[in-house]
């Protein structure tokens, strides 16, 4: 085996790794003379509440992959950071320089953007403000789930996390959580995801054929757009669990992926 690849998060239903398993694939990977690459596309340069995630997980990568979020979303950038021996085994000589290369290699403004935004994020403390903002906003849906019967799981770190839907308790909800669930799985979270931002600006999404719902907000956020949030989110939550409104839109979508 030439290598192992793992993200920290898996970005699609954000799923965090064990506490532990980071840290043994790299021994594993060492023990067996094979790489280990860490993929931080999604949560690294701050956006897990520190640097990388890595630093969360005992992590040790021979490789680590960085890309969108080191122009601050301004033009398309990518770079893989590694361990000098890897480094050295690609590009020993001169004969071996183009081993790997690139046309769009060293783009210079993609290069000034990914300086100007590392000093941002280093300037405004945006890694501290980002596991204080997203420590709150955990507590915020931990109490929500306390209350909302809908709200099956909270999961994530820092600014990078997920809420999942579960299936209702009342008897008639069941009934539509069923008839809705076979036209199409994943349509339900709809009933959250399209008020949220239709009537409160909260853009979410829906992570493929499932009912959970990703959010990834700004790291620049503050209490004042925290609290919005969850009383936003409290509100949609409230409104899909005693009234008709969310499960008649449902049925309305659901109508039109059948073509009735």
């Amino acid at each position: 085996m030439a290598a192992f690849i793992s993200e920290p998060i898996q970005g699609r239903e954000v799923r965090v790794a064990g506490r532990d398993f980071l840290a043994n694939a790299g021994r594993l990977c060492r023990e067996n003379g094979a790489l280990f690459i860490l993929d931080e596309i999604q949560t690294g340069l701050g956006r897990t509440g520190t640097f990388f995630a890595l630093e969360q997980f005992g992590a040790e990568p021979d490789l680590l992959l960085v890309a969108k979020a080191l122009s601050g979303g301004l033009v398309p950038v990518g770079a893989v950071l590694m361990r000098e021996a890897v480094f050295a085994s690609v590009y020993s000589s001169l004969e071996r320089c183009y081993v790997h290369h690139s046309t769009y290699g060293y783009n210079t403004l993609a290069m000034a953007a990914g300086l100007a935004t590392m000093e941002v994020i280093e300037r405004e403390s945006l890694v501290d403000n980002t596991k204080a903002m997203g420590a709150k906003i955990r507590d915020g849906l931990e109490a929500l789930k306390a209350r909302h019967p809908l709200l099956l799981e909270v999961r994530g770190q820092g600014l990078m996390f997920a809420i999942e839907l579960g299936k209702p308790k009342g008897f008639l909800d069941k009934i539509k959580w069923g008839l809705i669930e076979k036209v199409s799985r994943g349509l339900m979270a709809q009933m959250v995801v399209i008020p949220l931002f239709k009537d409160h600006g909260i853009l979410s999404m829906v992570s493929g054929f499932n009912n959970v719902i990703k959010f990834i907000p700004p790291m620049i956020i503050g209490d004042v757009e925290v609290d919005f949030y969850l009383n936003a989110l409290d509100q949609v939550l409230t409104q899909c669990e005693t009234t008709s409104r969310p499960q008649e839109l449902l049925f309305d979508l659901a109508r039109r992926t059948v073509g009735i």
